[in-house]
Formats: C-alpha cells, structure tokens, sequence
C-alpha cells in the first residue's frame, strides 16, 4: 500500500475535525446541564463564571453559522 504526505494531511485534517466537533458537543452538553442545575439549585460563583464563558462560546458560535 502507498502512503502519499497527502493521504496523512487528509487524515490529520480528519481527525482534527473530529476533535473540534467533539470539543463543540462536549461545550453543548455542559450549557444544557448547567441550565438544567440552574432550575434546581443555585451555582457557585465559579460555576456561575464558567457558564457565563460557555455560553458566550456557544452563542458565539452559534452566530457565526
């Protein structure tokens, strides 16, 4: 079998990809949860400031699609 650099270019790209979008679900899941917590209970001044930054992340996001 023959390896070409862009073979391992397209695979690298690939997996970079995937990481990215598991990065982007993973950020998802987070805001849904602490949102879910949020109805519960209240959070801790450091919970309240990562979800803040979350949410300024996914909404970010969000606006750029």
């Amino acid at each position: 079998m023959k390896i070409s650099i862009n073979s391992v270019k397209a695979q690298l790209f690939r997996q970079e990809e995937s990481l990215l979008i598991r990065k982007w679900l993973t950020s998802c899941v987070q805001y849904v949860y602490d949102l879910a917590f949020m109805t519960q209970q209240a959070m801790t001044a450091q919970g309240m400031t990562d979800f803040v930054v979350r949410s300024n992340q996914v909404l970010t996001k969000l606006t750029k699609r």
